[in-house]
């Protein structure tokens, strides 16, 4: 039992910095800070003044600086080992000395303007990111010799500090995000082969549709809200469906006809997705969702065939399906991110149907062509997040 606790133990410690450990880390700098400052004889209770950390553009960017040295500057007043220098007090000395508020400061000049603000430490480091952890590297300086008394390196996942920091930094948060996209898709689709149809009242003349190919293309704009942390609504309407001049059929002479009429109409699709983030950059995406499509099947035809009256059907069809989509994201920038998106869907079938009006007799429905949907498809999107 004794060995299973500690190997248990053991495994605890070499797991990854949690949430919730990003405090101790901070803690582990002063306690270092005081432990050096002791053994050098100054005593507890001295007056420090914090100033701004150095890092570069990407990190200054996204105020990973500004947050550490709110963190450091918070577990400093809790800890109560250094009396601490208003900042609004070392931002005017620092503007009478004409040094920027963030940047790189030498220790000699850290020292003198520390002495100036009346303290008699002074706190400053840097930042960098070295793959998936930041690395927060600081030193506690004498503002009396400008030597450096204490230094200390501590490394932090990214992801850590972005969730126990966020209140600092400018990030797409984890929920409640909300973006905006436009995707565009293009699928080959071909209407079925058909049999030939007798048509009433023509002494035995034959309608035979004609297999067409074309492109099924389709433009969507779209919301998605991060309703928690790996959870995405997504909500999009495609104000153009097309699907080309895929209506044919053929008479014998002189009745040929090839109806040029576009199919197109517009469409809108929800769906309720799983992320997973991949690393930094990508992430994944699974979904379920339900999408309907009104297709118009173009102008209204009719034509005259013997004493029979062919008329086009009016209007269009509708075509509602459910879809499992799965994908990848790239986060180009923080806020922007260029997806591919693979769609799998119930098939979907849309039919053109010819109404035949002999001179005597009863109408009669004559299927010009059929034409089902592309079940597979894959879109790509260009998302803002904010």
């Amino acid at each position: 039992m004794k060995k299973l606790v500690l190997i248990s133990l053991l495994a605890f410690s070499a797991l990854p910095l949690r949430a919730g450990e990003l405090d101790p880390k901070m803690d582990s700098i002063i306690k270092q800070f005081a432990r050096d400052a002791a053994a050098k004889g100054i005593i507890p209770g001295m007056t420090a003044a914090v100033f701004p950390y150095n890092c570069d553009e990407k990190l200054a960017k996204k105020r990973v600086e500004i947050a550490i040295v709110e963190l450091l500057t918070s577990r400093l007043l809790s800890a109560g080992t250094f009396r601490l220098v208003e900042r609004a007090q070392l931002e005017t000395v620092m503007k009478e000395q004409k040094l920027g508020l963030s940047g790189a400061i030498e220790s000699a000049t850290a020292a003198q303007v520390g002495k100036l603000a009346g303290a008699r430490l002074a706190v400053q480091g840097n930042v960098i990111r070295v793959g998936r952890v930041y690395q927060i590297s600081s030193k506690l300086v004498d503002t009396e010799s400008a030597e450096i008394i204490s230094a200390s390196i501590v490394e932090v996942p990214v992801e850590t500090f972005d969730e126990e920091a966020a209140r600092y930094l400018v990030l797409v948060p984890e929920r409640e995000a909300l973006g905006f996209y436009a995707g565009f898709s293009a699928w080959p689709i071909k209407t079925k082969t058909l049999p030939a149809v007798t048509i009433p009242g023509t002494g035995g003349l034959k309608l035979t549709p004609t297999p067409k190919s074309g492109v099924f293309t389709v433009v969507t704009l779209g919301v998605r809200y991060q309703v928690a942390k790996k959870w995405i609504l997504d909500a999009a309407v495609a104000p153009v469906a097309n699907l080309g001049p895929m209506i044919r059929f053929d008479i014998p002479p002189p009745y040929a006809v090839d109806s040029p009429s576009m199919m197109d109409g517009f469409g809108g699709r929800l769906s309720l997705n799983y992320s997973s983030n991949l690393s930094q950059r990508w992430r994944s995406f699974f979904g379920l969702g339900y999408q309907l499509y009104g297709i118009s099947y173009g102008e209204d035809s009719h034509w005259a065939v013997n004493t029979t009256k062919l008329d086009g059907p009016s209007g269009g069809a509708n075509v509602a399906s459910a879809f499992g989509r799965a994908g990848l994201e790239w986060r180009v920038k923080e806020r922007f991110g260029w997806s591919f998106i693979g769609q799998l869907s119930q098939p979907g079938r849309i039919t053109y149907e010819l109404t035949a009006t002999p001179a005597s007799g009863p109408q009669q429905k004559i299927k010009a062509m059929q034409l089902d949907l592309p079940v597979f498809m894959v879109d790509t999107t260009f998302a803002f997040y904010f």
